[in-house]
């Protein structure tokens, strides 16, 4: 998130003297019903006048447009109505900082601050390899031509031609009329109804795939629908198979694979609880990559190697807006 500070009338929610910068704590503040708010990266601080001292009252993390891991100066302080008071503030003031900011900041401003760095040294690392095959290019080009060389003999009439080696099918590839019925469906429950009877266990399951074939999957079909919960689908995966749950956590793996010709991504989630996720995530991933905290929300389709095996959208705002067949 872009760093800004603010003051904050806790009485009516009233924010003044706003800057989109990295500031220090006031020396002092007008009474002990305003307080200074400051989020740099991803950390927020609340000071405020406590005991006749402005100090430091409370403090917070930013994560996904909510204030996680609270702590203060003593339990109940500040209030549930207060921590959203500030909440809401921040969110106003980072929507107008990044709407109002170049196109590579809005996108800086996605990624967590903890990933920054290894974004950064990949794309150092990316534009260092192009730069040595630029240059190995140049200067094989200015090298003088090789000796002719003596043509190849023809091989025999008789020789029959190689034959290529066929095209790797997708794990869907094999599912014909069945297939082309979810891609013509007209809503996710009637994909839901062809794909259940053929849901099962692991990654390649044609249930699963038949699911990631769907083209118009929107986060209204999936979203805040806890049917069932990862710990269930590890107990009895043929019981909770086709039901809808969300988690959250942290990536550990993810790859793009194509199916009809549409980007889809695999890979694992470990939640917050602790839990393995692996998952089939349909529409955009953003810039979600290793390492980076996410939310999802899909289908259970059964499990694979002690993990729960989900098909569904990643919480990005890219997928919660209006519908369009991607």
């Amino acid at each position: 998130m872009p760093a800004v500070a603010f003051e904050l009338g806790i009485s009516l929610g009233e924010i003044s003297k706003v800057r989109f910068e990295h500031a220090a704590a006031p020396a002092n503040l007008d009474d002990a019903f305003t307080w200074f708010v400051r989020a740099n990266d991803d950390v927020v601080t609340i000071h405020a006048l406590y005991d006749n001292k402005v100090r430091e009252i409370a403090r917070a993390r930013w994560s996904y447009g909510r204030l996680v891991e609270r702590t203060s100066v003593r339990p109940g302080f500040p209030s549930d109505h207060q921590w959203k008071l500030v909440t809401t503030a921040i969110a106003r003031l980072t929507r107008r900082a990044v709407e109002g900011a170049p196109l590579w900041r809005r996108a800086l401003a996605q990624i967590d601050p903890k990933s920054r760095p290894i974004l950064l040294g990949a794309v150092i690392t990316g534009v260092v390899a192009i730069g040595i095959v630029v240059m190995i290019f140049v200067v094989r080009t200015k090298e003088p031509p090789s000796p002719a060389l003596a043509p190849t003999p023809a091989p025999a009439p008789d020789a029959p031609a190689p034959t290529p080696a066929p095209a790797q099918a997708s794990p869907s590839a094999e599912l014909g009329s069945t297939a082309t019925s979810v891609a013509k469906a007209s809503s996710f429950g009637a994909v839901l109804d062809i794909a259940k009877p053929l849901l099962g266990d692991g990654l390649d399951n044609q249930g699963a795939w038949l699911l990631a074939r769907y083209p118009k999957l929107v986060w209204s079909d999936v979203a805040d629908r806890d049917e069932t919960s990862v710990p269930l689908v590890l107990k009895d995966s043929a019981r909770e198979r086709g039901k809808q749950l969300c988690v959250t956590g942290t990536v550990s793996e993810i790859e793009r694979k194509d199916v009809d010709g549409r980007p889809v991504h695999v890979g694992a989630l470990r939640t917050t609880d602790g839990d393995d996720v692996r998952f089939i995530a349909l529409g955009s991933t953003g810039v979600l990559v290793k390492r980076s905290s996410a939310a999802l929300c899909g289908v259970a389709t059964g499990t694979h190697d002690k993990a729960a095996v989900i098909v569904g959208l990643f919480d990005l705002p890219e997928n919660r807006a209006p519908s369009v067949e991607r």
